[in-house]
């Protein structure tokens, strides 16, 4: 899931832009078997607004069965860079006695070509949560202006937070926040020419394993300090109970994976997610020996080669 391309299937349906689907096509049912993206149109864009879509949706019939949205531009092609999405938190509030099977929602489905991520321009998404306290999955892409301060849900199993720089204070909301039932932690953490300010320290109560009790993944994907990451996570409690690490789209290279290759914690592992790295074959053979005499699921594809220069996969 990266901003190359609109999502395809989301809540285990196919995707489809609501304006495209429903509007153009002069619908006036909800199909029940699709997920809608809600996004601005790209020719009509000074005819409907993101709020008039969004009126069409909830009250079309069969928007009551909703399970799962997806909020894609919600300005206009010109002003995406300058525009928050503050009129789809107030929107999706008051829709709220609406939409009450709602419990997947992912808002910023905006691909490169739409506008940039490191320019999405979010706000306070708080009130979503509280709105909704049956959400179980909530996707946000972007963080420039990005608040969860005192977010807390007892519903909430999955949390996924794609960034070209993200925020050591955005950081501390998520790890500060209420999940008790926080099975699925996703975090981009990205560039510091793009934002990104957090190192290692900030990190050091998840990893000690003080947080989210049910955490069965950890994502800290598209970084510039995966080889620390992975040192310091490679003999933290917190492998001890996960299923899932994911180290994916960062700027793994020898040290880090040599750390968590001798961990005695590893093999508690389902899987490792380690593809989009800049580790030698030698290395490379060392984990799938390692995987297969574990039973490990290690995922090394789109080797980067041993470059001493790294890049992420989504910063700008």
């Amino acid at each position: 899931m990266t901003n190359d391309d609109h999502l395809k299937n989301f809540d285990g349906k196919p995707v489809i832009d609501f304006y495209e689907d429903f509007v153009e096509k002069k619908n006036d049912t909800i199909n029940q078997n699709v997920v809608y993206r809600i996004s601005m149109p790209y020719e009509d864009d000074e005819k409907y607004n993101w709020n008039d879509l969004f009126s069409m949706f909830i009250n079309a019939p069969g928007s009551e069965t909703t399970t799962a949205l997806i909020v894609g531009m919600w300005g206009g092609w010109e002003d995406m860079t300058d525009t928050s999405p503050d009129n789809v938190v107030e929107a999706l509030v008051a829709a709220r006695n609406k939409l009450p099977k709602l419990k997947s929602l992912f808002i910023g489905d905006i691909i490169v070509e739409e506008c940039e991520v490191s320019w999405l321009i979010q706000t306070d998404l708080t009130p979503i949560l509280k709105a909704y306290p049956n959400l179980e999955y909530f996707a946000i892409r972007g963080s420039n202006e990005l608040s969860l301060e005192g977010m807390a849900s007892d519903s909430l199993k999955s949390l996924i937070l794609q960034s070209g720089g993200l925020d050591r204070d955005i950081v501390q909301e998520v790890l500060n926040g209420n999940l008790p039932n926080l099975e699925h932690l996703e975090l981009w953490l990205g560039s510091q020419y793009y934002g990104e300010i957090t190192n290692v320290g900030d990190f050091k109560d998840l990893i000690a394993g003080h947080l989210f009790p049910k955490l069965k993944y950890l994502g800290l994907r598209n970084s510039e300090i995966t080889d620390d990451l992975a040192r310091e996570l490679a003999n933290s409690p917190i492998l001890e109970r996960l299923e899932i690490l994911d180290l994916s789209y960062g700027t793994l290279g020898d040290k880090g994976a040599e750390a968590l290759l001798n961990s005695p914690l590893i093999k508690n592992l389902k899987e490792l997610d380690l593809h989009w790295h800049y580790c030698s074959k030698a290395m490379m053979e060392k984990f799938e020996k390692l995987g297969l005499e574990k039973g490990i699921n290690i995922d090394l594809e789109e080797e980067q080669g041993e470059e001493e220069e790294r890049y992420i996969v989504m910063s700008e």
